[in-house]
C-alpha cells in the first residue's frame, strides 16, 4: 500500500509532470477503492458522519487522482490535456456528496454529467491500459 497509494499522496500529490506506469496507476485505483469501501463500512454505523467523511475523502483525492491520470496519459505518449476527460467524474464525485435536498435542484445537470462521464470512460480506460512508450 505504501508504494502505490501513500507514496502518490505524499510525494506526488499535485505532480502533473513525469510519468506513471500502468502498475502504479491501477494499484493506486485499487487502494482507493479499498479505502473508500472501508470508509463506507465504518460510516454505516454513524450515518450522519458518512456525508462529511466521504466528502472530505473525495475532495482530498481529486487532485492526486487527476495528476496520476495525467502522468499515465503522458507515459503512453499522448497529450496530457486528455486529463480533461476526468472532469465529468470529478463533477459526479462532488454531486454524490451533496445533501439530498440539493440533489433535486441539479438533477438535469447530473444526468448530462453522467452521460458525458459514460462516454469519456471509454478513452480513460484505453489510456489506462495502453503500454508505456519508451
Amino acid at each position: 500500500m505504501n508504494k502505490y497509494f501513500i507514496d502518490v499522496l505524499r510525494n506526488h500529490y499535485a505532480d502533473f509532470k513525469g510519468k506513471a506506469t500502468r502498475k502504479q496507476y491501477w494499484l493506486f485505483i485499487l487502494w482507493n477503492i479499498i479505502v473508500s469501501l472501508l470508509i463506507t463500512i465504518a460510516c454505516s454505523f454513524v450515518p450522519s458522519a458518512k456525508t462529511v467523511v466521504s466528502a472530505i475523502y473525495v475532495l482530498a483525492l481529486l487532485v492526486p487522482t487527476l495528476a496520476l491520470f495525467v502522468r499515465r496519459v503522458r507515459d503512453t505518449g499522448h497529450s496530457p490535456y486528455w486529463g480533461l476527460l476526468q472532469i465529468p467524474s470529478i463533477m459526479l464525485s462532488i454531486f454524490g456528496n451533496l445533501p439530498g435536498s440539493m440533489l433535486d435542484s441539479v438533477k438535469g445537470l447530473i444526468m448530462i454529467t453522467l452521460l458525458v462521464f459514460l462516454l469519456s470512460a471509454i478513452p480513460i480506460l484505453i489510456f489506462a491500459l495502453l503500454p508505456s512508450k519508451q
